[in-house]
């Protein structure tokens, strides 16, 4: 049994534009949606635990404090 392939049934000869049209309506509707159905982690920043006093700090006064080797 013999396959007879004929690319002349696959191709199709009058091109149009229309796949070129779907796609660009397609691809900015993907990128416009797609942050709706991916759920991002939020980034917490850590809070200090433990810290050093470098000078005096007063109630409701601002200070300096060595975290983690940072002043």
């Amino acid at each position: 049994i013999a396959f007879n392939f004929s690319w002349a049934l696959v191709m199709y000869e009058d091109f149009d534009w229309q796949i070129f049209y779907w796609m660009g309506i397609a691809l900015p509707l993907i990128i416009w949606i797609r942050p709706i159905f991916i759920v991002r982690k939020k980034f917490v920043i850590p809070e200090a635990t433990e810290a050093t006093t470098i000078s005096e700090i007063f109630p409701g006064e601002t200070g300096m404090v060595i975290y983690e080797g940072a002043s």
